[in-house]
């Protein structure tokens, strides 16, 4: 397990979005693609990352927001009110600017390493120059560690 990288597990075909898309497309983008988020990019240099949670929560009325309630509440809330979303917000909006990118070549563990330390579930992979090449998610991982059972419990 410790032999393998980041470029064996990860997911070559991106769903992207710009930061000048609506939240909706960004949202369609999800939705269409069973995905729970996504690398937002200019060209192919990564800007930001965009989630579910990002565009629910930036949905929610203000005084849902100033209330705390919890992302279940405001799903509950929105249902009960036919609450109408905001349709001028773009994707800059909303996204997270905090990227963590990761290299191909870097090992697996690193990558756990880095979603574990920053709070984050996926990725984005780039080249030297900052180029977009892939994503791994936690997932990735998790379907690496199932079919290399047998390698982990030599490491303990």
């Amino acid at each position: 397990m410790n032999d393998i990288q980041v470029k064996d597990v990860m997911t070559e075909r991106v769903i992207t979005v710009s930061p000048e898309d609506s939240i909706h497309e960004a949202a369609d983008r999800l939705a269409r693609n069973s995905i729970s988020g996504m690398p937002v990019v200019v060209g192919r240099r990564v800007v930001g990352m965009v989630g579910e949670s990002d565009i629910i929560w930036a949905l929610a009325p203000e005084k849902v927001r100033e209330a705390g309630m919890t992302l279940l509440d405001f799903v509950i809330h929105v249902r009960e009110r036919h609450t109408e979303p905001n349709q001028r917000l773009r994707v800059s909006d909303v996204m997270s600017g905090a990227v963590v990118p990761i290299s191909a070549f870097a090992s697996l563990w690193k990558a756990a390493a880095a979603m574990h330390e920053h709070g984050v579930k996926r990725l984005p992979v780039t080249d030297n120059y900052g180029q977009l090449v892939g994503i791994v998610s936690r997932a990735d991982i998790v379907r690496a560690i199932a079919l290399n059972d047998s390698s982990i419990v030599s490491q303990v």
